[in-house]
């Protein structure tokens, strides 16, 4: 069984998503995701005051982004940065908007402008490192992920340049930093989830297996970790216990490979 190397475009994803389903708020007007369609209208006649600041594109261009209009939301984000040129939220929040649609080079670049104005941003260390990834640049992804790690050494951080270590092939140095991610929050579940694939692509299925098991304890409801286990069992030649976590895996919405399926149900 190969180390399960983790979809970093989806992660990614992930968490464009969630930075943009934040509340921004600007004075006393505050966007939420149900009602862009009138938040946009409000800024458009905001937009069309003369002296209109930064913070009327900025929240305009969040509104464009919950909508999925991510070409206007950058030419929002644009438009505060041409009116604060040092305004990192804008570059940061233009380069979600450029990864969103599938840009990575441009947002890359407005990640390293950020990283130029604010040398400790931790935001933008990562983000830039997982749009590294997903081009498959994970060197350059692990160098942004220490840089991160060397300004505030969290569990997310460690966890993700794990994934990248996996990525290059690489399963001792993954499960060191998944390791230094539970040690920090032993509650994290990726990080369980992660170690637990890299022990069993080293064949150590009892170890991986114990992984999974505290993923699911923390949270019952995490297919991945039923979908994980599933296969270590299989490995392990358990197949009662692999087509029951199955079961619970599909039943909350994982996907399997149909030729796995096939070789479970011989």
């Amino acid at each position: 069984m190969k180390v399960i190397n983790r979809n970093f475009g989806a992660i990614a994803g992930l968490i464009i998503i969630t930075m943009l389903t934040i509340i921004v708020m600007s004075e006393r007007v505050y966007c939420y995701a149900d009602d862009s369609d009138e938040l946009i209208s409000y800024f458009e006649r905001a937009s069309e005051i003369v002296n209109a600041d930064a913070s009327t594109y900025m929240n305009r261009g969040h509104a464009y982004s919950h909508e999925g209009d991510f070409d206007s939301a950058i030419s929002d984000f644009s438009r505060a940065i041409k009116i604060d040129p040092t305004n990192v939220t804008a570059y940061n929040t233009r380069a979600f908007a450029y990864a969103s649609k599938g840009d990575t080079e441009g947002a890359i670049i407005d990640f390293t402008k950020t990283i130029k104005i604010d040398p400790t941003n931790v935001t933008a260390y990562n983000t830039r490192a997982f749009a590294y990834a997903s081009k498959g640049d994970f060197e350059t992804a692990i160098i942004d992920f220490t840089k991160a790690i060397e300004i505030s050494p969290d569990d997310v951080s460690y966890n993700n340049r794990g994934n990248a270590y996996a990525g290059i092939s690489d399963p001792d140095k993954a499960a060191i930093d998944f390791t230094k991610a539970i040690k920090i929050n032993p509650s994290n579940v990726s990080a369980y989830n992660n170690r637990g694939n890299v022990y069993a692509g080293k064949g150590d299925l009892d170890r991986a297996i114990a992984d999974f098991d505290t993923a699911i304890r923390i949270d019952t409801y995490n297919a991945s970790a039923y979908a994980n286990r599933a296969m270590a069992y299989f490995l392990k030649g358990e197949y009662v216990k692999s087509r029951e976590d199955v079961r619970k895996a599909q039943f909350l919405g994982y996907k399997f490979n149909a030729e796995f399926l096939r070789r479970l149900e011989k």
